[in-house]
């Protein structure tokens, strides 16, 4: 309202008029009736959608005595709740001691400016003297500004857990209130960059495309039209990384030469996101490769529940069934589903996201947190310590976790804010505590029936000094690595006379000033 008046909607006389009247919130009233002490975000979720089918069936949501069964396993969400305060009670208290109101006075004005024009004193005073008294009181008051800080600085959480074969959602916490789930609900409600966690689509491309885990792409920094992107640790470059070893590491510079190389067509991103389950428009630039446009975080978790399901697609399904007061059916739901990505494929990527939680960024899921089952996923962390992401899943569960802020110039102050370190932990506690406390039946990611992906060895120098795969041969000197690859995608068997030269790709390269090093490039 008071927006309306001071953009000249409504008089003074008006706003002051309307301002000083009882607010009459009957949503509160209506919502009572769907409250939750367990899955509050949840319920709200579900109410919301119930909303938006009353019109279809002719129901009156809060008076006709329905029955609405829901995807909801209060088991998991009980250990959801418990595994995300602890978590994120311990990440919260690092992150007060670290961040300095002083070092970013320019956020705190701004903020401060922002709630005193809010504030109900203010917007009811009457002279512009009597505003400028109230503003400067309100700023100089600590405790008003101890409370607009503490709200800024309040790290949020969005965690969703689905099961891998149905698609139907098993826990949902939506942010740190958990007793009353007011507010912006983080799985379903915000949009953030999802940094790494983005690259298996990536690379789901790149093998549908006929790359491979062991296929090896340059690790050299390049100049793509003025964009010049590094990896984490801006000096591990150089050399040949294998696509296994690049994800299971994280490096940039590889998922961004599969865009820049041609390897991955930036339509095809388009494509295969949305088959595999993100709605949300994407923005279809090279940076796409390391996370660099916005998704919500539910969408990107049914991509990695589409993989865990062997490349189908199975819409989050929260509603079950709906039921009138006298038990009559009125409708049951199943989840959409389609084929998305061949079989084949999901199995590929899965081994190679096996190998970012066995070995890679997130392998603390094992050494530390102590889950053991066969799992996959990935981390992600915005370039500026704003979003922590880890997508993850088993054969039975699919789990998304987003840490970060409401307002995002406010982020965390530097690595301990990675989602390795602050999402990974809490998807590893929760899967650790489900699998003991459920006792949930151990299942491997088996391969698919076709056994078209078959283990193969491959000429070590050929991949690792030539950039052209090979496979292995008597003929080669250097050792064999070992490797899954689907059928088609069969390289030739090395020779050791026609296979000696480098194969590199180096139409924006960067000249390193300090190499002296000679080689034979061919186009």
């Amino acid at each position: 309202m008071h927006e309306m008046w001071e953009d000249g909607y409504i008089s003074e006389e008006q706003y002051r008029k309307f301002s000083e009247m009882p607010i009459e919130v009957f949503i509160e009233e209506s919502r009572a009736k769907f409250y939750s002490s367990i899955a509050p975000h949840f319920v709200e979720y579900v109410r919301q959608q119930m909303e938006e089918l009353s019109d279809k069936y002719g129901y009156d949501l809060y008076e006709d005595g329905l029955t609405i069964y829901t995807s909801l396993d209060t088991r998991m969400q009980k250990i959801a709740n418990q595994v995300v305060k602890i978590q994120v009670d311990e990440v919260q208290k690092q992150f007060n001691t670290l961040w300095d109101w002083r070092k970013n006075k320019k956020i705190l004005d701004d903020l401060l400016d922002k709630a005193i024009k809010y504030n109900r004193v203010y917007r009811l005073a009457e002279s512009s003297e009597e505003k400028n008294k109230i503003y400067n009181s309100l700023k100089g008051n600590v405790a008003f500004v101890d409370s607009v800080q503490k709200v800024a600085q309040t790290i949020e959480i969005g965690f969703v857990v689905l099961d891998s074969k149905t698609g139907d959602i098993r826990a949902m916490v939506g942010g740190r209130d958990i007793e009353k789930g007011r507010g912006l609900n983080h799985v379903t409600q915000i949009k953030r960059q999802p940094g790494s966690s983005f690259k298996p689509i990536i690379y789901t491309v790149a093998l549908d495309n006929g790359l491979y885990p062991a296929y090896p792409i340059l690790n050299q920094p390049f100049d793509f039209n003025g964009w010049s992107p590094t990896n984490f640790e801006e000096n591990n470059i150089g050399g040949f990384l294998t696509l296994r070893d690049a994800i299971k590491n994280s490096v940039n510079l590889v998922a961004a030469r599969l865009i820049i190389e041609g390897h991955v067509p930036l339509y095809k991103v388009g494509l295969y996101a949305k088959k595999m389950g993100i709605n949300y428009k994407l923005n279809l630039f090279p940076a796409i490769s390391l996370g660099a446009s916005e998704v919500i975080p539910l969408e990107l978790a049914s991509v990695y529940g589409t993989i865990a399901n062997r490349g189908i697609y199975n819409q989050p399904l929260s509603i079950q069934k709906i039921m009138d007061k006298n038990g009559i059916l009125i409708e049951a739901f199943a989840p959409k589903s389609h084929e998305a990505i061949s079989a084949e494929t999901a199995y590929v990527i899965t081994n190679m996201l096996q190998t970012v939680v066995n070995e890679g960024t997130a392998q603390r899921i094992r050494s530390i947190h102590h889950f053991y089952r066969p799992a996959a996923g990935k981390t992600g962390t915005n370039g500026d310590y704003k979003d922590a992401w880890f997508m993850g899943y088993t054969p039975q569960l699919t789990a998304g976790v987003w840490v970060g802020f409401d307002d995002q110039r406010v982020a965390f102050t530097g690595t301990y804010g990675q989602g390795a370190k602050v999402a990974a932990p809490i998807w590893g506690e929760f899967m650790r505590e489900v699998y003991d406390s459920l006792q949930l039946e151990e299942e491997e990611f088996y391969p698919p029936p076709s056994g078209d992906i078959v283990s193969v060895s491959f000429c070590n120098s050929s991949i690792y000094e030539m950039g052209s795969p090979r496979l292995y041969s008597d003929e080669c000197s250097s050792g064999k690595l070992t490797d899954i690859i689907n059928i088609r995608d069969l390289p030739k068997t090395f020779n050791s006379e026609r296979d000696t030269n480098i194969v590199l790709f180096d139409k924006y390269g960067i000249v390193d000033s300090n190499s002296h090093e000679a080689i034979e490039i061919v186009d």
